[in-house]
């Protein structure tokens, strides 16, 4: 469970910054920095149901993300009714920038996630993809 989530934080984390990035300076150079969009930089919101580690593990997190990725800052906002704020957010398009997956339908992923690849993509990675349950 921790692999997940830390990986499923660290990659939001990642397309987020590609997506939020105006240096537009660095989009053509290539290195282990830099995104297709180009360098991580910015601030992002985390929310999490995780009330109980917010101010210490999740902290950690951020100190190691915002070390390997200079100019970054993470934000975390620990919510206790983390289904319903985060439903209600998603109509008001502010809810966050990482979050968990709200119980919301597949179909409805594409207007709010921003896609991660293929399971195919994650598989010499990742032991959990291969489910047998893939659509």
């Amino acid at each position: 469970m921790k692999k997940s989530l830390l990986f499923t934080f660290l990659s939001l984390s990642l397309l987020v910054f590609a997506g939020c990035n105006k240096d537009a300076n660095n989009a053509g150079k290539a290195s282990a920095e830099n995104t297709i969009h180009g360098s991580v930089g910015g601030k992002i919101t985390v929310l999490t149901n995780r009330t109980d580690i917010v101010d210490t593990k999740l902290q950690e997190y951020k100190k190691a993300f915002e070390a390997k990725y200079p100019g970054t800052s993470v934000e975390f906002e620990a919510i206790t009714d983390y289904e319903g704020t985060v439903r209600t957010r998603m109509s008001t398009k502010e809810y966050g920038d990482v979050l968990c997956r709200p119980d919301i339908q597949i179909v409805d992923y594409p207007q709010f996630f921003e896609p991660l690849g293929d399971v195919s993509d994650f598989a010499k990675t990742m032991n959990f993809t291969d489910t047998g349950t893939n659509p």
